[in-house]
């Protein structure tokens, strides 16, 4: 299992405006295309979850419930779920 082997782990995005990082503190994993109802790919590709739907190593950023900024992150073997 990929999920909680992330825990503890840095992310960091570097840009010309700088360098941003975060260590991951919760994490959660979830399906593919009609798999998993908790999955914003559950129903198919979508405008807003296509990114889910393209190569590994990829974000999928989102907000959450309306308050937070939330990413899904894809990986190979992991056809349109998220990490």
């Amino acid at each position: 299992m990929l999920a909680p082997t992330l825990l503890g782990c840095e992310l960091t995005v570097t840009t010309a405006g700088g360098s941003v990082s975060v260590r991951l503190t919760e994490v959660e994993a979830y399906g593919g295309q009609g798999e998993d109802p908790g999955a914003h790919s559950f129903n198919g590709r979508t405008a807003r979850n296509s990114s889910l739907f393209g190569p590994p190593r990829h974000t999928y950023v989102y907000l959450n419930y309306g308050i937070n900024l939330s990413t899904g992150h894809t990986y190979p073997r992991v056809a349109e779920g998220a990490v």
